[in-house]
């Protein structure tokens, strides 16, 4: 996780990761997020919407997964609608 997050400064002249809704799971825990981007090297703006899942063990994040789809990552915790 620490290596991505360095990765990204190379990539990116600025990220904004805005938290749209946060959906408590219980032992997961859902959240929309809409990204904001500009390329280091291009000065490309790019924005994009992920759905991340994050395992929770006594209230801290185990483990994050990004997707590309609400429903994809509603399949991947078994709650597809």
């Amino acid at each position: 996780m620490i290596e991505f997050v360095e990765l990204q400064s190379e990539t990116w002249a600025s990220v904004v990761a805005e938290p749209v809704e946060i959906r408590d799971l219980g032992a997961q825990v859902l959240i929309e997020v809409r990204l904001r981007a500009v390329g280091r090297a291009s000065g490309t703006p790019v924005e994009r919407v992920t759905w991340n899942v994050f395992e929770l063990r006594d209230g801290k994040a185990t483990t994050g997964r990004v997707y590309k789809s609400k429903q994809e990552a509603l399949q991947a915790i078994g709650l597809a609608q």
